[in-house]
């Protein structure tokens, strides 16, 4: 398996339903983008521009409603349901850890020297 190639299977069942606007059709900006500029060159913003411009708000879109649907759920599952968020299981000790550090650091005078290990903070 290799790196993606630039050129796009337009044989596929799919290809013709796919709107032209929303994809970039010409073909050295996306060999760019997947290998880089050559030097001496600029950005073709003209090839990403519509595609850009298309994909952008639908984006945006969906985060302001997955924005809303948090807001929507976080009350009742926090305070009914009383459900834990298991992603924050993690971080959680490790912010004590370092609240726990920072209140020893403030005892000790400050660290006067020209290297600060990793065990200091």
């Amino acid at each position: 398996m290799g790196w993606p190639s630039f050129d796009c299977d337009r044989t596929l069942p799919i290809y013709p339903h796919i709107p032209h606007d929303l994809i970039v059709n010409d073909a050295n900006a996306a060999k760019w983008f997947y290998e880089g500029l050559p030097p001496g060159q600029s950005i073709p913003w003209n090839a990403w521009l519509v595609p850009l411009s298309r994909w952008i708000p639908f984006l945006l879109s969906m985060l302001l409603a997955s924005y809303a649907l948090v807001a929507l759920f976080r009350k009742p599952w926090r305070e009914h349901e009383r459900l834990s968020y298991p992603l924050m299981q993690l971080p959680e000790p490790v912010r004590f850890e370092l609240a726990a550090r920072r209140v020893v650091l403030r005892r000790r005078p400050p660290y006067r020297g020209t290297r600060l290990d990793a065990s200091e903070l």
